[in-house]
Parts: structure tokens; C-alpha cells; sequence
């Protein structure tokens, strides 16, 4: 196993090659258990629409991880986000450094 903590500031790499940035925050859906993306940067918008937009550009799916090591590695191929729900259905993710104080 290994901790959230000790992924923060690891460079993400594809199987490409091509660097996408450093690990910065994870995003946890804490009803399953899991983490869900790994984000690039601190996530702030001023409307819905341009967070929607950050959301996607400055985050990696955790399904796309291949290998974690001094680096993240992870598929080349996007991993599509699934459509969102209802507001009233949808549990809220859980971001590692907000609940545990990091920054």
C-alpha cells in the first residue's frame, strides 16, 4: 500500500512519454471507497461551467493509473468522465487535502 501523501508532488507521466503535471490533490468518493482523480492544481472557478472545464482539464482519472513508482504513470488514451447525475443524487468527492489540512 502507500499513502496519499507520499503521491503528492510526484510528476504524471502517459505511456507516451509526455508529462501532464504533478500530482497536487486526490479527489475521494468516500461512499465507495476509492479515489477517483488525482488533480494537477488547486481547483477554483468562478462559475459552474469554467469548474466544470478545470475539472476535466486539470485532472486524471485514478483508472487511468498504470504504475505508481518515483513517477505516476498513466494510460495515453483520455478517460472519458461519466454523466453526472442529479444534484440530489450525486455524493459530493472528498479532496485529500481538504480533509486532512494540506496545502
Amino acid at each position: 500500500m502507500i499513502r496519499a501523501s507520499e503521491l503528492i508532488g510526484k510528476p504524471i507521466f502517459t505511456a507516451a512519454g509526455k508529462e501532464i503535471g504533478r500530482a497536487f490533490d486526490f479527489i475521494i468518493n468516500l461512499p465507495e471507497g476509492r479515489v477517483e482523480r488525482i488533480t494537477l492544481e488547486p481547483i477554483a472557478a468562478a462559475s459552474r461551467e469554467e469548474a466544470k472545464r478545470i475539472f476535466i482539464e486539470k485532472t486524471v482519472a485514478f483508472s487511468s493509473v498504470k504504475a505508481i513508482s518515483e513517477i505516476i504513470l498513466v494510460s495515453s488514451e483520455p478517460v472519458v468522465l461519466p454523466q453526472e447525475p442529479a444534484q440530489e443524487e450525486k455524493d459530493a468527492p472528498h479532496s485529500y487535502r481538504h480533509r486532512f489540512g494540506r496545502r
